[in-house]
């Protein structure tokens, strides 16, 4: 059963399994105070378009109801508006069942297939986007009821277990219908229903167009669109919140509110929340296909040219490794040992329910569990064309309903069933079907009794099934990618926001959209790496940014008082070139900082590839939890952020404090297809955008040479290595200087106008799986640019995680430097000495509200800067204390004293 109708002017999901009388009746009134709302039923594809023709895109869609068939069919759309070849789109859909449509089923009365009933989900309206635009794009018939025997009255009645605490005919006018709720409930518990509908109508809206479409987390898109107010209390909750009583017997929430929420989703109005409460309020323009709903999510698929399976169940999906993103990534097994394999999977079903196993399992925490109703549902064709009066106490001449609605009764005691209702009357039998939903099957004494004695029962369908998750108050909904870049996605999500046959269409077409995104971005990425192959001058900038945008922004960012750090530091190199213009540069020493990127306006959301397991696992452990638990995957992920953090000033800013030596390590970001700069969290930005603020700051401090130590490349094959150093290039510019320079005396650098020295490091093994992609090899044998790190610097970590044990280890790096006389070949060598502290994780978890800057900075810089001092004054003739590189994490705590000492050291010109 869907629960779903919308109003005129909304696109809330249509609510209801009730017939056109009920419906109309049980909600008049909002028809007449009904305002227009404009709704937004235009919006274009967010997909860049491309003329090439991309290799086989494989996807996997598990479930054929209406999140998978939606899913398919609007790859299908979406591809082709993304210019590619049809054959270039691969769509396989396993469907465990016989049928298509999920819980969208019709069952055929007496065998019947001329009188087909809907047994589910029943009803949608004109404003329920997707599927009402599906009957016209496949020229479907709608009926706006089912038919029923013309003359039975149209009455609608609520029933509480003892009396009928509401009723209405379809004979009485609007006029006299308003005056009597008006009389029964009050214009204050009307009008405040109507306006706490149309604020969820508004933020419901937002969720077909972009910005918000397509969104790649419900959670926040949620709380964008203000709808958690509504999630997250109960029915009752939000009606008092807004002015409306629920509870009280003969209250219009309790009467009227309580018995569409239980009709529509089988939960009263403290156990379901308030949005869903919203959504049995919105109503008019019911319709259904005739033949069945199903039908709508059977064209969708036959429109999608998907391979359809049915009666196959998926027994386990397996990721593939594949670090880089390039083929295919999971394998599908079925249960008759078929397998497929594919980029993406969409799982479209409840997952709890689908005893798939999927490996690695999704994170702990990334699929709430959700509860399901158990719900009967009863067809019975009778002789009997109207209730019995006797059951409800009432006259034998009563009119009696053909739509009987329930609420609690006093003390909140349950009637019995749900609701009631006749649903199609067959005249050539003269029989008619009655609908019942009921907690329990009802017996037939039961039937007996409230059809009256003398019906006759020739036909009788029962069926128990999960009609309805329970909605229960929340505010953190399951992920929609299970872990971020792999290519799992899930629909099922969208059960615990609301479920109807609309919404479960959207997440489908939501995650259609995401997936062409994705492969849009990847994509762009290939295209990029075969067309360095073919021309290493690749204009790689015209794919990504404009240079000449970010250096003006650049910039302006140092014209301004508050963006800028000016100081006697800021041109240092240039008011001492007369003392330093004839040196080389390996000659002098200079300050600088370790992890350079790393400032806290820069760290993003994301961990790094050089991130170990264990953070990995608590990262994603921690980030997945469900409600309560969200805080603590929240307080966790700023802990490791904060203790990642090494840096307080951008790349400029620390230029213009005196740094002239810039530590970096670069990640390869699958998802997007970019460049990041990491240190267990990955940053904001690309890599070029931050080099793009070097270059701006170099060209406005003209006699400066600046080193850049890209010391790590993590996930970067040759293709992405040939990509990078493009990218260096058309950054960068003519400002790098060529590896030749290095006997040269630092007055060449500044002549030629070559003053970024680019050091080219190693590509580690990942952490967290062992591989090792490789590719800076080539780089560093075939350009002239960059300068290979091997044998031309020496950096070594101490791994201290005490100020007096830095101290001491920075005596034995010093020690360790071999006099010159000794080696000649370290004359031609950067020396690096790493004044950082290591925290362990040990003192993280002693101290899980500090940051790295209280626990590094703040207690060891003035001893690590009091030790480049003796180190810079030590006048013994040890030719081993000639020029280094020193760096810190936070140069400017306490003070800048250690620069002046390195700028004095160059200007004493002692070695």
């Amino acid at each position: 059963m869907d629960p779903c109708i919308t109003t005129r002017s909304s696109k809330l999901p249509a609510c209801d399994s009730r017939p056109r009388s009920c419906r109309k009746m049980l909600l008049l009134p909002f028809l007449l105070l009904e305002l227009l709302v404009p709704v937004v039923l235009g919006w274009q594809v967010p997909f860049l378009h491309s003329s090439r023709q991309s290799e086989l895109l494989r996807v996997a869609i598990i479930g054929a109801g209406a999140a998978g068939s939606s899913s398919a069919y609007h790859l299908r759309k979406f591809h082709k508006e993304s210019g590619l070849s049809p054959d270039s789109l691969a769509i396989t859909i396993y469907e465990k069942s016989d049928h298509v449509g999920g819980r969208s089923t019709t069952v055929n009365v007496l065998d019947d297939p001329n009188e087909p009933v809907e047994l589910g989900a029943s009803i949608f309206v004109r404003l329920n986007e997707i599927l009402y635009n599906a009957t016209r794009e496949f020229k479907l018939r709608t009926t706006d009821s089912e038919p029923v025997l013309a003359t039975l009255p149209d009455t609608l009645a609520i029933w509480d277990g003892a009396s009928f605490v509401y009723m209405q005919s379809d004979a009485d006018s609007e006029k006299w219908t308003w005056a009597k709720l008006v009389w029964k409930y009050g214009v204050r518990a009307l009008w405040n229903t109507k306006k706490a509908r149309d604020n969820v109508v508004k933020g419901f809206q937002g969720m077909y167009a972009p910005p918000y479409f397509p969104f790649s987390n419900l959670t926040s898109t949620v709380h964008a669109l203000e709808l958690d107010e509504a999630t997250g209390t109960t029915g009752a909750e939000f009606l008092r919140n807004h002015g409306i009583e629920p509870e009280k017997t003969g209250s219009f929430g309790h009467d009227l509110i309580q018995a569409s929420t239980r009709v529509n989703y089988a939960q009263n109005l403290g156990e379901l929340h308030g949005l869903a409460t919203m959504v049995c309020m919105a109503t008019e323009g019911a319709m259904s296909v005739v033949g069945g709903n199903w039908r709508i999510f059977d064209e969708m698929v036959r429109a999608s040219r998907a391979d359809l399976k049915l009666g196959v169940e998926v027994e386990r999906v397996q990721r593939r490794k594949d670090w880089l993103g390039g083929g295919a990534k999971w394998i599908v097994t079925d249960q008759q040992g078929g397998e497929g394999i594919y980029d993406h999977v969409i799982l479209a079903a409840p997952y709890a329910q689908s005893n798939i196993s999927i490996l690695p399992p999704p994170p702990e925490g990334a699929i709430p569990e959700i509860e399901y109703v158990r719900l009967h549902v009863t067809l019975v064709a009778t002789t009997a064309s109207a209730l019995d009066p006797a059951f409800f106490g009432m006259d034998e001449k009563a009119e009696m309903p053909t739509m009987l609605l329930t609420t609690t009764g006093e003390n909140g005691s349950e009637p019995g069933f749900n609701s009631i209702s006749v649903v199609r009357s067959l005249l050539s039998r003269n029989l008619h079907v009655w609908k019942i939903f009921s907690p329990s099957p009802p017996s037939h004494d039961f039937l007996s009794s409230i059809f009256g004695t003398s019906a006759q029962f020739p036909w009788i369908y029962r069926k128990e099934f999960d009609a309805y998750p329970k909605l229960r108050p929340r505010v953190e909904f399951a992920r929609i990618e299970l872990v971020e870049g792999e290519g799992m996605w899930f629909t099922n999500g969208m059960e615990g926001f609301v479920s109807t046959m609309e919404t479960e269409a959207l997440m489908g077409m939501n995650v259609a959209g995401l997936v062409m995104r994705r492969e849009e971005n990847m994509r762009k990425g290939k295209e990029l790496s075969s067309a360095i192959a073919l021309d290493p001058q690749l204009q790689f900038t015209k794919m990504h940014f404009s240079i000449d945008k970010i250096k003006d922004k650049v910039k302006d960012k140092l014209g301004r008082n508050d963006a800028p750090v000016v100081n006697d530091y800021e041109n240092w190199m240039g008011g001492i070139m007369e003392k330093i213009g004839s040196k080389r540069i390996i000659d002098i020493a200079m300050p600088g900082t370790h992890d350079s990127a790393m400032h806290g306006d820069n760290m993003g959301h994301s961990l790094g590839l050089d991130a170990e397991k264990p953070v990995i696992d608590i990262w994603t452990r921690l980030t997945s939890v469900p409600l309560a638990g969200q805080i603590a995957g929240n307080v966790t992920t700023d802990i490791i952020k904060r203790w990642s953090q090494t840096q307080s000033h951008s790349l400029p800013n620390q230029l213009s404090l005196g740094m002239r030596y810039l530590d970096l390590r670069v990640c390869w970001h699958a998802v997007d297809q970019s460049f990041r700069l990491t240190h267990t969290v990955m940053t904001k930005t690309r890599v070029e955008e931050e080099l793009a603020e070097v270059r701006a700051w170099v060209e406005a401090h003209p006699s400066e040479v600046v080193i850049i130590d890209f010391q790590h490349f993590y996930g970067l094959g040759e293709p992405e290595h040939q990509a990078f150093h493009t990218m260096l290039t058309q950054t960068l510019g003519p400002h790098l200087a060529p590896r030749s320079l290095i006997s040269s005396p630092i007055r060449d650098y500044i002549a030629a106008n070559t003053r970024i020295i680019v050091l080219y490091g190693d590509d580690p093994p990942i952490p967290s799986t062992g591989e090792r992609p490789q590719g800076a090899d080539a780089i560093k044998a075939q350009y002239e640019d960059v300068w290979p790190r091997e044998g031309r610097i020496d950096s070594l970590w101490v791994n201290e995680r005490t100020s007096e044990g830095l101290v001491t280890a920075l005596d034995g790096v010093v020690n360790r430097r071999p006099a010159a006389a000794d080696d000649p070949a370290n004359n031609d060598r950067f020396w690096v000495l790493q004044g950082v502290m290591t925290a362990s994780a040990d003192d993280i978890k002693a101290r899980p509200d500090h940051t790295l800057k209280e626990f590094g900075a703040e207690s060891c810089n003035a001893a690590v800067h009091a030790k480049f001092r003796q180190l810079l004054n030590d006048d013994s003739g040890d030719d081993r204390r000639r020029a280094w590189i020193m760096i810190v994490d936070f140069p400017d705590i306490p003070n800048l004293d250690w620069v002046k000492d390195i700028i004095a050291w160059n200007e004493r010109n002692s070695f």
